[in-house]
């Protein structure tokens, strides 16, 4: 049945298009020849065409004038003699084959597309398509998996002929719906902060909520990515829910905190049980076809249950984080959102600046081992600086070095510092080059 049927076998299709339907048979007539060679030739299984039996005007006229040049006068009347000779010895009457002359002598025609529309069981409109905007002629072959190849570069350069593959049309499909769907997100994320904004009139609260949304977002992708789930149709439709979801619970958790930061009241409790009653009442509504064996409902429930735990996990232990740093609770000032992003910024130079000296010192060492136990001046002079440009990139700090006793540090000394934070290495560092730190755990 497989052999017959070639079940197991590729199906693609070939269509070759034009507005002239007769240049369009013409090429679906080169098209079949060429089919039948690649197929005597065992480069496909099988193939179906409506050039087996519709052929263009100019290559029926041809076959037209070969069988009439064959079939010439001299020719018929002497097959008319010898049938008629051996029907009388066979008994047959005189003029039985008279019908089968009367159509050998006849004037053949070329027959079009119209002429074979009674014939439904031929289902030529499967093959051959003409509308307002001109002729498509289309071909099924059949070919195993590594034929494919062959057979696209075979007619790549067919002019107006197409080789369709439904797998490759269905990835650029979806290609083009994931495309669609990133700027509709964006779309839906902007119109959200948007939103967020003119109702919390507030940049802290719109952070400290659209935060989380991303963040729920960003999580879902990624443990898809972990776990090896590929977007389809059906996950793209999912996220869409899950953002709605990331949504409506990241604004219970901060309306739950902006309430008990300004009344004293403990609301949030009852936020978060709604959150886990909505929880609960959509696992049990769409994380059920988790058992289920159809494909596409698996992949639904699969989505819907990493987006909804990942939005309920944000939303519990990250939101209330973003709430005390930016808008602060009784236990904990707020720190403004241009402080935090002057400190990250400052600390990620930081950090940069002593890799990179790091990275130097270590090369050097590494190539002149004796390099540590020399003076080093500029290397330290370069560090030095970089403490002093740390401090010096906030312009909104006044800095101003307090030195009564004019030290020059030309002499061995000792400074006895109280550590506080951080920028107290930053502060004794800037000083001169050649100070060197020593603390209760760590030499430096």
């Amino acid at each position: 049945m497989e052999s017959l049927t070639d079940l197991e076998s590729k199906s693609v299709y070939l269509s070759t298009y034009g507005t002239e339907q007769e240049k369009v048979l013409h090429r679906n007539d080169a098209i079949y020849e060429e089919l039948q060679q690649l197929k005597k030739e065992s480069r496909l299984v099988n193939f179906t065409s409506a050039s087996s039996l519709i052929k263009s005007n100019k290559t029926q006229n041809d076959a037209i004038a070969q069988w009439q040049n064959f079939w010439s006068s001299t020719r018929n009347d002497s097959l008319k003699k010898q049938v008629d000779a051996s029907a009388e010895d066979l008994g047959f009457k005189a003029g039985s084959f008279q019908n089968f002359y009367d159509w050998l002598d006849g004037d053949f025609k070329h027959l079009g597309i119209s002429d074979f529309a009674n014939f439904h069981a031929l289902n030529i409109d499967d093959y051959v398509v003409t509308d307002s905007t001109g002729t498509t002629a289309t071909s099924l072959i059949k070919l195993n998996e590594d034929q494919y190849l062959e057979i696209k570069n075979h007619f790549a350069q067919h002019q107006n002929t197409l080789l369709i593959n439904r797998k490759e049309v269905n990835e650029s499909f979806l290609g083009t719906l994931k495309e669609d769907f990133n700027l509709l997100l964006w779309l839906s994320l902007v119109t959200v902060v948007v939103i967020l904004a003119l109702f919390y009139r507030s940049l802290s609260l719109t952070l400290v909520t659209a935060i989380p949304i991303f963040m729920t977002w960003f999580l879902t992708v990624g443990i898809m990515g972990l776990l090896g789930i590929e977007f389809n149709i059906f996950n793209i439709i999912i996220c869409s829910f899950i953002f709605g979801l990331g949504v409506d619970y990241s604004i219970f958790i901060t309306n739950g905190l902006l309430t008990e930061h300004q009344t004293g009241i403990s609301t949030l409790p009852t936020h978060k049980t709604s959150i886990i009653l909505s929880v609960i009442t959509t696992i049990a509504s769409v994380g059920v076809m988790i058992f289920a064996k159809h494909p596409a409902l698996f992949a639904i429930s699969r989505v819907s249950l990493i987006g909804i735990f990942s939005a309920a996990l944000v939303a519990f232990t990250i939101q209330p984080l973003l709430f005390r740093l930016f808008i602060g609770n009784k236990n904990k000032r707020p720190i403004s959102l241009r402080y935090f992003i002057h400190s990250v910024l400052s600390f990620a130079y930081f950090g940069l600046g002593g890799l990179l000296f790091s990275l130097y010192a270590w090369i050097v060492t590494l190539f002149n081992p004796s390099q540590p136990k020399r003076e080093n001046l500029g290397f330290h002079r370069a560090v030095s600086k970089l403490m002093k440009s740390v401090l010096y990139t906030n312009p909104f700090v006044k800095k101003r070095v307090l030195n009564p006793n004019k030290e020059r540090f030309e002499k061995p000394a000792m400074l006895i510092a109280n550590h506080t934070s951080f920028l107290d290495i930053l502060c004794i560092g800037m000083l001169h080059p050649k100070i060197i730190f020593l603390g209760k755990r760590l030499g430096i």
